[in-house]
Order: structure tokens, then sequence, then C-alpha cells
């Protein structure tokens, strides 16, 4: 009965790719690190276009290249250093206005970025969320919101030398550290 356990175990480890052929010990598939790298792009894989939409539907949307941002508002759109998978739209958000949007990651995590002209700080997002906990923060001379959710959250503040609001959002595994890390990144480059 043994010998017939050790058998189909050992036929299930051959079928699953986990045994070294010419020894018949069993070896690890990946190291710690590279599972731990997998597992992380597989959950990064699995963010879904409409699972982490956190702008409602804007009215209209035009998928552009990021050199583009300028020919349509007139101001550039810098990203951190650090930002990858980036793309970028032109949106008309659900109060009309036109706003320039991009998507990117921050190592996994996901952000959005949008810019408006208005004539004050205005909520940009067209989120719907109640935020848990909203705060006046200050970086430098720029004064922001901080906006908290469990698991999202947004900064949103004010540009007064371009007139034009600015909304970073977080729509899912937020660190507060990592969202305030991005948003003073971007203020330092506008």
């Amino acid at each position: 009965m043994k010998k017939f356990l050790l058998l189909i175990l050992s036929g299930l480890l051959l079928i699953l790719g986990c045994s070294d052929a010419d020894n018949g010990t069993v070896q690890p598939t990946a190291e710690p690190s590279q599972q731990i790298q997998e597992g992380n792009e597989q959950q990064r894989e699995s963010l879904s276009e409409d699972e982490d939409e956190p702008y409602l539907n804007p009215l209209s949307e035009l998928e552009i290249e990021q050199d583009e941002v300028f020919d349509y508002m007139r101001l550039d759109m810098p990203l951190p250093e650090n930002a990858t998978d980036a793309t970028f739209k032109i949106v008309t958000t659900r109060h009309g206005l036109q706003a320039a949007e991009a998507r990117f990651y921050v190592g996994y995590q996901l952000y959005y970025y949008r810019i408006a002209y208005t004539e004050g700080e205005s909520n940009i997002a067209d989120d719907e969320l109640a935020y848990r906990s909203i705060t006046s923060e200050q970086y430098g001379e720029q004064e922001y919101l901080l906006c908290l959710n469990t698991g999202a959250g947004r900064v949103q503040w004010y540009d007064e030398l371009s007139g034009t609001s600015r909304s970073l959002y977080c729509p899912i595994g937020l660190s507060e550290e990592g969202l305030l890390e991005v948003a003073h990144s971007i203020m330092d480059l506008s």
C-alpha cells in the first residue's frame, strides 16, 4: 500500500513539474522571491478596468500619448520617475469639464491622476465615494485635501499658477505613505 501511495505521489509531482528527473528529488518550482514577484504580477494583472475605475463613466474619452497632452490641454502632465505602464486620456467629466487623465503604476500600486482647468479647487475625480476621513494638509506652499477610505484614497489640490485642479487617486491596496509620496512627487514636478 505504501509503495502504491508513493507511486501516486511521485506521479503527481511529475505532472506538476516539481521533480528533478535526473535524481528523483523534489525541487521547488521557483525561488521564494520569484514566487512573491509572480504573485505581485498576478495581483496587478487581476485588476480589471471595471473593477478599479474610480472615475464613474466620463461623458467622453479619447486615448492619447503623453506628449499629446500639451496639444489638448496646453500644459504638461509629468509623472513620477518610477511610474510605469502609463496610459493617457482626455476625458469629459460628469460635470462637463475637459480633463487630462493618466493611469499608471508605481511598483505594483495603481494610480489615476487628473488635471482640469477650473476657477478654484474642484472635485474632478467624479468619484462618488463617501470618504471616512478628509483632512486639509500642506506640502511646502501647496495646500491639498487628503481623502481616505478603507483601501482607497485621493489627494486633491488646486494649482493657482496654472489655474488647474488636480486629483491623484489610489483605488485599491492603499498605502497612505505611498499615496502621499507620489502626490508630493507630482507637486514637485508641476
